[in-house]
C-alpha cells in the first residue's frame, strides 16, 4: 500500500494531455470516481468486473482502454476513452459519476503509466492475482476447445499423458 501513496505524490513530466488534466480535475473536485480492477490474464478480471457494473451505484464501465499502448502518447487513446464514456455519462447525471476501469497490469507498466493513472484512483485498486499454473491451464483449455478432440479426453488426461510420454512413461 505504502507504493500506492507514494505514487500519488510522485508526478512526472507527461505529455500534455488535455482528457487525463479533465478527468484529473473532474476527481478533484468530486465529480468523478473511479475504480480500478488490475490484473493479469486469465484471472478473472471480467467476471469481477461484470459484477461491479451490475451494483446501481456504477455508472458505466470501461474494459482495457490503454489496450495497444506502447508508449507514453499511445496512453493518450486510453485516457480519451476514459473520458469520452464519462463524458457521455455526465450529460444524463445529476449526481457525481462512478466508473470501474478494468486494465492489464502489463499495459499500464509502459513508461510507468500506472504512477499517474493512480494519481486519479481514490479508493484502493483492486489487484487479482492467480495461481500461475491454474492460468497456464485455463489458456491450455481455451486452445483446445478450438480442437476437433475425443468427447472423452479431458484436459488434465492430455496433459497427464504428454507429460508422462516426455519422461519416458508410456500408456
Amino acid at each position: 500500500m505504502k507504493s500506492i501513496i507514494s505514487s500519488k505524490k510522485s508526478r512526472k513530466n507527461y505529455p500534455d494531455d488535455a482528457n487525463f488534466k479533465k478527468l484529473d480535475e473532474m476527481v478533484k473536485n468530486g465529480n468523478l470516481d473511479i475504480k480500478l480492477i488490475l490484473a493479469n490474464p486469465r484471472t478473472g478480471s471480467t467476471l469481477l468486473e461484470t459484477s461491479f457494473i451490475k451494483n446501481t451505484t456504477v455508472n458505466t464501465h470501461i474494459h482495457e482502454p490503454f489496450h495497444g499502448s506502447k508508449n507514453a502518447e499511445d496512453a493518450q487513446r486510453g485516457y480519451a476513452t476514459i473520458f469520452e464514456k464519462v463524458a457521455t455519462e455526465a450529460k444524463t447525471s445529476l449526481q457525481p459519476i462512478s466508473i470501474v476501469v478494468k486494465e492489464i497490469s502489463r499495459r499500464l507498466a509502459v513508461g510507468d503509466e500506472y504512477q499517474r493513472f493512480l494519481t486519479l484512483v481514490e479508493s484502493s485498486p483492486i489487484i487479482l492475482v492467480r495461481n500461475p499454473l491454474l492460468s497456464t491451464e485455463s489458456k491450455i483449455r481455451a486452445v483446445l476447445k478450438g480442437l476437433n478432440l475425443r468427447k472423452s479426453a479431458s484436459l488434465q488426461n492430455i496433459i497427464l499423458n504428454y507429460y508422462a510420454r516426455t519422461i519416458g512413461y508410456n500408456n
